[in-house]
């Protein structure tokens, strides 16, 4: 089996607080993609992504969470975003894994995972994005009705896979 390469597609370290982040013109020359988020935000907030642009009702997901005390899970469908992981206010790490992202013919799948330890949460998920349309653009932010913003300093890195 052929390894795997990670190479650096764009990195954007916020200069200020934002509630939404956006990568634009990816290129269709890779496998796979990866996110990794590593940060803080102003409060404890769930963390959602959107493909394209695509604000209809296309996107479905599981969600399972663990602390130190308790677990839950949650799911959702019809969505118009992905619903992903949690962000701590104090260091947060999620990473987001997108494969076939460059296809024509699959719906898109990503799995994802997060460490808040501010919170001590822990959060696996999986999205799926309903859409056969190669994924040019990425936006992370808040769900609706949440407060919480990425805070200046926080760190967003895409890679491209490339099996080699």
């Amino acid at each position: 089996m052929p390894a795997a390469t990670y190479k650096v597609i764009e990195t954007q370290t916020l200069p200020s607080t934002t509630g939404s982040v956006t990568f634009n013109n990816i290129p269709q020359t890779y496998t796979d993609l990866v996110m990794v988020i590593a940060g803080t935000s102003s409060s404890h907030m769930d963390m959602a992504w959107r493909a394209n642009n695509d604000t209809g009702n296309n996107y479905f997901g599981q969600r399972w969470q663990a602390t130190t005390s308790s677990q839950s899970s949650d799911s959702s469908s019809n969505a118009n975003q992905a619903n992903a992981s949690t962000f701590g206010t104090s260091q947060s790490m999620c990473i987001f894994q997108y494969m076939s992202y460059s296809s024509t013919t699959l719906r898109k799948t990503c799995i994802q995972w997060n460490s808040n330890y501010s919170q001590d949460i822990i959060t696996l998920g999986t999205c799926s994005w309903n859409n056969t349309a190669a994924i040019t653009r990425l936006d992370f932010n808040t769900p609706g009705g949440q407060s919480g913003q990425y805070v200046a300093g926080t760190r967003f890195t895409l890679y491209g896979i490339k099996a080699e």
